[in-house]
């Protein structure tokens, strides 16, 4: 089953306790950049695509339930 981020509004998105949020483009990059972090926390993290960023945390919450 796809689990799918719930947008908020354009560029931000919520998933599994977390938030996915577009920082733009740099230096003509054909793809955004996306800042992740705790809901109501900063940013720790980027990725260069929200399937990226999802992924990450898919892999971040296995990794933190298996210590």
């Amino acid at each position: 089953m796809k689990q799918t981020a719930t947008k908020i509004h354009t560029g931000y998105y919520q998933y599994k306790g977390y938030t996915i949020e577009e920082t733009g483009r740099a230096n003509g990059e054909a793809e955004a950049r996306w800042n992740i972090g705790k809901i109501g926390e900063d940013a720790f993290d980027a990725s260069n695509t929200l399937g990226d960023a999802k992924r990450w945390i898919v892999g971040y919450l296995d990794k933190i339930l298996t210590l």
